[in-house]
């Protein structure tokens, strides 16, 4: 599908919404890729954020290939 055809899909999906809901959930999408990325965090998210960097420096960290072990073994239970 060319980048034209996807645009007209979108555009016909967007106008048969009828849920306002979906269609701020839709715009709040689209801003939040056309806001350069900047993700908006509130207090609590930069707090937990700050200790996840603590949290990596004090070298309390799990390595990335013991979690997909432990993952492998937790979805073959």
């Amino acid at each position: 599908m060319s980048k034209a055809e996807l645009k007209i899909d979108l555009i016909n999906r967007i106008t048969s919404i009828s849920d306002k809901a979906k269609l701020n959930e839709l715009l709040y999408l689209l801003k939040f890729q056309s806001d350069h990325l900047v993700y908006p965090t509130n207090s609590e998210e930069k707090e937990e954020i700050k200790l996840a960097r603590k949290e990596i420096d004090d070298g309390k960290v799990i390595p990335d290939s013991d979690v997909k072990e432990e993952i492998g073994k937790w979805l073959n239970k």
